[in-house]
């Protein structure tokens, strides 16, 4: 049976076997050979002595190491989103042990661990040509940004960042696609996107002629999802110049804040034949969005005008308990509970 703990001194050649093996496994063709030649394990075992061991956790089995990761706390956040107060700075496990369920147990143990600390945001980096660990990171569930660079013998090499909100919101959801299951993990971020963005995506050629001659469409009443694609190009040009923070429109999940909300969804889809399977309770992590559905405009045949009514949607200045409310989120969010079936 795997049991998660913290290293002792036992470990530390075993970490170091793994470190080695890990990143001449990993890193061959991406980083160059003669720095990964030069790794040894006795190296690694100098280099682990010098670390704190309360900063490391193992993934065990029988005495044998299978992953080990090494974790670092801030008091005051060292990068520009000062959110982030907690990080991964090296992340292993055995290589012929990969898929077996090892990394996301030892992974979800770190994310608690920080949770219960009361920490919000978690950070690690990945080197970007480094693509079964970047598939990995956004399977549990972080949302990935362009990096910087990292010096590694001598040679540059660019790292892609993963976050990971830690502060959990609990909102519902009336399911009308396909049953979900407990447990179940959904993401959406800049990488994983909802059906709006398919619609808008198909509606660019005529939003672009719409702008560019708009007099052809002055008594033509807009077909309903080209009056979409009008309004959610609008407001998304408008959230990530001014409000980057906020779940994208086309990149998040529509839930309700309370059950009695998701009920009457339920039963308003029901009303309409639309296929309606269940209400599910979901946890959040990620970003949210509190807005008021009047707001939703139908797209105008003018770019200055939509926006204008994309700044007053997510300005959110007069949203109050009376208004239509809409919450989106995003990030990694689970089902945990089926709370109705139809």
């Amino acid at each position: 049976m795997i049991c998660i703990r913290q290293a002792q001194s036992r470990d530390i050649k075993q970490i170091a076997k793994i470190k080695v093996d890990g990143w001449k496994n990993t890193y061959k063709g991406i980083i160059d050979d003669e720095f990964l030649n030069s790794m040894s394990i006795s190296k690694q075992i100098n280099i682990i002595n010098n670390y704190s061991l309360n900063t490391m956790f193992v993934a065990e089995n029988n005495n044998e190491i299978l992953g080990v990761c090494r974790i670092y706390d801030y008091n005051e956040s060292v990068y520009d989103d000062k959110e982030i107060d907690c990080e991964i700075r090296e992340f292993y496990v055995n290589p012929s042990l990969k898929r077996m369920g090892i990394g996301s147990k030892l992974f979800n143990f770190i994310k608690e661990y920080f949770s219960q600390k009361g920490k919000r945001k978690l950070y690690i980096g990945c080197l970007k040509d480094n693509y079964s660990a970047r598939k990995f990171y956004e399977k549990m569930g972080g949302i990935s940004v362009n990096g910087k660079e990292i010096d590694i013998g001598g040679k540059l090499y660019p790292i892609v960042d993963f976050m990971y909100n830690l502060n959990s919101i609990y909102a519902y959801h009336v399911v009308t696609e396909e049953p979900m299951h407990i447990g179940q993990h959904i993401v959406f971020d800049k990488n994983h996107h909802n059906g709006v963005w398919q619609r808008v995506n198909g509606k660019l050629d005529i939003v672009n002629d719409i702008y560019n001659n708009p007099e052809k469409y002055m008594n033509v009443e807009l077909e309903h999802h080209t009056s979409v694609a009008l309004r959610e190009l609008a407001l998304e040009k408008v959230r990530v110049d001014k409000y980057p923070n906020y779940p994208s429109r086309m990149a998040c999940l529509y839930v309700s804040k309370t059950l009695e909300e998701a009920e009457k969804w339920f039963d308003y889809f029901v009303s309409l034949d639309r296929p309606t399977f269940q209400i599910v309770k979901l946890n959040v992590k990620g970003n949210v969005f509190y807005g008021d559905a009047e707001k939703c405009f139908d797209g105008k045949l003018t770019e200055k005008e939509n926006l204008i009514l994309a700044e007053k949607y997510w300005e959110n200045k007069d949203f109050d308990e009376a208004s239509i409310a809409e919450m989106l989120v995003d990030g990694d969010i689970e089902v945990v509970e089926i709370v109705k079936s139809k």
